[in-house]
């Protein structure tokens, strides 16, 4: 996955997550639909739980 659209996965979850607060399946719904990924809801949440910690 390019570093870009990494980066634009990464902020979009932490916006629906942080100030929207949707629930993971509404996460992984959007995510993969728009970006045409294949990500469960477990990867997603663990995507946001690093990058939390990263800052």
């Amino acid at each position: 996955m390019e570093t870009n659209q990494s980066d634009e996965i990464i902020r979009r979850i932490r916006r629906f997550v942080d100030e929207y607060g949707w629930n993971w399946g509404i996460v992984r719904r959007h995510i993969n639909g728009f970006f045409g990924t294949a990500y469960t809801a477990v990867q997603l949440k663990k995507l946001y739980i690093k990058a939390k910690r990263q800052g």
